[in-house]
């Protein structure tokens, strides 16, 4: 995923991603990919 910084991270199967609100990412992969997605009106990021 790349996100407002323009870097590419890695992410891998098991991991998760936390976007702010209004926050510009991208998302793509060479293989294909799945993802589970979830979007709320408050949502608190966990990781903080």
């Amino acid at each position: 995923m790349k996100g407002e910084d323009q870097i590419i991270h890695n992410v891998s199967s098991g991991q998760a991603v936390f976007f702010e609100k209004d926050e510009w990412h991208e998302t793509g992969s060479e293989n294909g990919l799945t993802a589970f997605i979830l979007q709320a009106q408050e949502l608190r990021n966990p990781f903080t």
